[in-house]
This record gives C-alpha cells, sequence and structure tokens, in this order.
C-alpha cells in the first residue's frame, strides 16, 4: 500500500502565503492532517526559514516544536543537500549541526535532494541524519532533455 506525504504545513508556510495563515491556525489544521493516516507531514524545508527569515515571522524551530507538540505523525523537513535550506552550500560542520537540530526540534524524516543533482552533497547530510537517529529519503531530479533548449 502507497504511503503518502502531506506538503500542506510546508507551503503554506512559504511564499506566497508566509506569514498570511496564523499559527493558531497552522497548528488546528495539524491536527486535523494528524488524524488521516498519512505516513509523513512535511512542514518545514528552504522556503520556509527563508521567508520566516526575511519577514520576521515566528521562528521555525518553535513552529515546529508547536507541530510536534499536537500530532503523532511523524514530521517531515526539506532539505537541499550541502545547501540546506539556502542557496549556497555550506560546510559538513554546519550541515552536522543544523540535522542535529532539527531532530531535536522534532524532525523525523528528511528528505533530501540536490539542486545539482551531484549526489556528493547528500553524504554530509546523510550521514548526519543516520547519526542522530532519523529516516531520511533522497530523490534526484529528472527533466528530460529536449533538443533546442
Amino acid at each position: 500500500m502507497p504511503k503518502l506525504v502531506d506538503t500542506t504545513i510546508r507551503l503554506l508556510a512559504q511564499e506566497p502565503l508566509a506569514g498570511r495563515v496564523p499559527t493558531a491556525d497552522m497548528l488546528r489544521l495539524a491536527e486535523l492532517l494528524d488524524t488521516a493516516g498519512f505516513a509523513q507531514l512535511e512542514v518545514s524545508g528552504g522556503g520556509v526559514f527563508d521567508a520566516a527569515v526575511r519577514r520576521g515571522v515566528e521562528s521555525p524551530w518553535e513552529r515546529i516544536r508547536a507541530l510536534k507538540a499536537r500530532t503523532s505523525t511523524p514530521l517531515g523537513i526539506a532539505l537541499r543537500g550541502r545547501f540546506l535550506v539556502g542557496s549556497r552550500p555550506v560546510s559538513a560542520d554546519i550541515v552536522r549541526r543544523f540535522v542535529a537540530c532539527a531532530a531535536e526540534n522534532g524532525i523525523d524524516v528528511f528528505r533530501l535532494h540536490d539542486p545539482l543533482n551531484d549526489v556528493s552533497n547528500l553524504r554530509e547530510a546523510g550521514e548526519a541524519i543516520t547519526s542522530a537517529g532519523k529516516t531520511f529519503h533522497a530523490g534526484l531530479v529528472y527533466s528530460p532533455v529536449r533538443p533546442g533548449l
């Protein structure tokens, strides 16, 4: 039987909706989604952190902790390998510290991908996730090459 992941909360917390959906509403939504039988609720990722920093919205860590306290479904985050939640690669130490912090704050499943489709950019994050005793799903992006583009 296929297992479904819901990304509603992550999508509501990033542009163009960032800061427009009150946290209280997101928490009520999370409680509802928690009863739907999803394998995971993906609640954070690059766009969420970016929007929180640029808009001065609440701490993404506080929101994750609040969601964790109200749900039993595993919580997930989308990470861009060595790029984490940003647009530039960071050191292995930063990757380890970020993953450990995410795990401590309530993230159970890490969805890894690399914007360059370079598998080596997933290595440090994958090792940090397994060291934290968490689960990760890695993926590459496929796009067919069309002549003339």
